[in-house]
């Protein structure tokens, strides 16, 4: 390639970039903002879920820091 022709390709990747980003800021500011709200309830435990849910693994952390996950069952 010539330098011409890198000259060429570096102002088209400039002005796509350009575009891209008016582009972006546009879709920003024209796509209403839909509402969201809180969850009406905390989840403080892992003993919210249930045996139902799937299996529940708990662990403790450092003080009284505990986390876990509730594995997805698959339904038939």
């Amino acid at each position: 390639m010539t330098r011409d022709q890198k000259k060429g390709l570096r102002g088209l990747r400039s002005i796509l970039s350009f575009f891209i980003a008016v582009l972006l800021a546009f879709s920003v500011i024209l796509i209403p903002q839909s509402d969201v709200q809180a969850a009406p309830a905390t989840i403080t435990s892992m003993s919210y879920f249930s045996p139902a849910d799937g299996p529940v693994i708990t662990r403790s952390g450092v003080g009284q820091a505990s986390f876990g996950f509730v594995m997805p069952i698959s339904l038939p």
